[in-house]
């Protein structure tokens, strides 16, 4: 706005303040592009859920296997510095998927719904130590999960800063709640910030709705 008032004083253009308002965006993404490159870590072992960093979102991931319906489970939960819930995912996924398979999906489904919510700075999750070391080049992919690691690999490419990680199953017990409840639906169910009450009263009583059966 400053550097625009001295064009005009100088006879230059008066600027719009949509023109004004877009380029501050562009320098923006800029400097953040420039100062928070986007980084690959992986820690293993861990045995509970911890907070992420400020700025980051926490992206928890599980798939599940339905045999008896030929279908699969993803589940998806992303959680703030603060530990509150800015958005959860429940989806049947209609294809008789394998254990690794299913847990790819869950992956890239986890990826798709971030960005879709507004995610930027996503540090994605899993239980599946195979995975993760896929995704991160650690190890080569299975050739049945080949093509789907290296679309997220694409995909993630996309997010201002990003990181993957393998906890164990008694951290991932929310994600894992939520794939089971795939199996219950017919499509997929999410629950988004804009009511924070609601999407914890909703997840708690399918956390004793699921848990009881």
């Amino acid at each position: 706005m400053w550097f625009n008032r001295n064009a005009v004083r100088q006879g230059k253009v008066r600027q719009t303040a949509a023109m004004i308002l877009q380029k501050a965006r562009l320098l923006l993404d800029e400097f953040q592009l420039a100062n928070f490159q986007p980084s690959k870590s992986v820690m293993h072992d861990r045995g509970q859920w911890t907070n992420p960093s400020p700025q980051w979102y926490k992206v928890n991931v599980d798939g599940a296997v339905f045999e008896s319906q030929q279908a699969s489970g993803v589940g998806v939960i992303i959680r703030d510095h603060g530990g509150m819930v800015a958005a959860a995912l429940s989806k049947k996924v209609l294809c008789p998927l394998g254990p690794l398979e299913v847990e790819a999906k869950a992956l890239e489904e986890a990826v798709d719904f971030a960005w879709d919510v507004g995610i930027r700075d996503a540090h994605f999750e899993c239980d599946s130590k195979m995975i993760v070391d896929a995704v991160l080049d650690v190890s080569c992919p299975q050739a049945s999960i080949y093509n789907t690691i290296t679309g997220i690999g694409q995909k993630v490419q996309a997010f201002r800063s990003f990181q993957f990680s393998h906890v164990k199953r008694t951290g991932n017990q929310l994600a894992h709640i939520l794939a089971q409840h795939a199996k219950n639906i017919d499509n997929y169910v999410t629950w988004i910030e804009e009511n924070p009450a609601f999407v914890k009263s909703a997840l708690t009583q399918d956390v004793l709705l699921l848990s009881s059966s």
